[in-house]
């Protein structure tokens, strides 16, 4: 007999979480291709987020931002510095804890793609880390995978589906930034913080 699955959401403890400036760069921490080989099921191939952001790659000429990828793997590198992508290796601003959360407080906001398996399955899925950076009062904008279907969006998390609304969005926010890093932080304490979440969980499992 299978397990029953409980949808939950990724949870953030606030007072860890302070930004620092902000910082002037767009960033994200991400691997290139996770996978060994694509996955395929009933027909169809799903890949990870070297699909996605090919989407996305032309971004830079399409925004005044600064962005970078703290990326892993085997990504593109020559390629993305060429159309514009500042690249640091993931593994060293994510070595410790600490290290992690200097590296996005000291950030503008996320910007980031999704794996093509959430995206291409609509699944709803919604990254930790991304949370982290509306809890230190970034603003984000993400790939949809189906979370704006759940999540409000339009002020201080914003959803994209391809380059132009990716590069709205930024825009957006750079229109009115201190407004965005507000309404970020309140997203974390309304739909992440640990309290809520887990306690909703408690109370959903009986021990509330």
């Amino acid at each position: 007999m299978g397990l029953t699955w409980q949808p939950t959401r990724p949870v953030v403890v606030r007072d860890r979480w302070q930004a620092q400036g902000p910082g002037d760069t767009w960033t994200t921490v991400m691997t290139w291709k996770d996978f060994d080989d694509f996955v395929q099921y009933e027909g169809v191939t799903y890949g990870t987020k070297e699909i996605e952001f090919a989407r996305v790659e032309a971004l830079p000429s399409q925004t005044n931002v600064k962005l970078q990828l703290a990326v892993g793997g085997t990504p593109p590198l020559e390629r993305l510095r060429e159309v514009g992508w500042s690249i640091l290796d993931s593994h060293h601003v994510s070595r410790t804890a600490e290290s992690y959360r200097q590296y996005i407080q000291g950030s503008r906001g996320e910007f980031s793609v999704a794996k093509n398996v959430y995206v291409a399955t609509r699944s709803g899925w919604f990254s930790c880390r991304s949370v982290c950076y509306l809890a230190a009062g970034l603003p984000v904008v993400v790939q949809d995978t189906g979370f704006s279907d759940l999540i409000p969006t339009g002020q201080g998390l914003f959803a994209f589906t391809d380059l132009p609304e990716a590069a709205r969005a930024l825009k957006t926010v750079e229109s009115d930034y201190s407004f965005h890093q507000e309404a970020a932080r309140d997203l974390a304490r309304t739909h992440f913080d640990s309290d809520l979440v887990l306690g909703r969980m408690l109370e959903h499992i009986g021990l509330g």
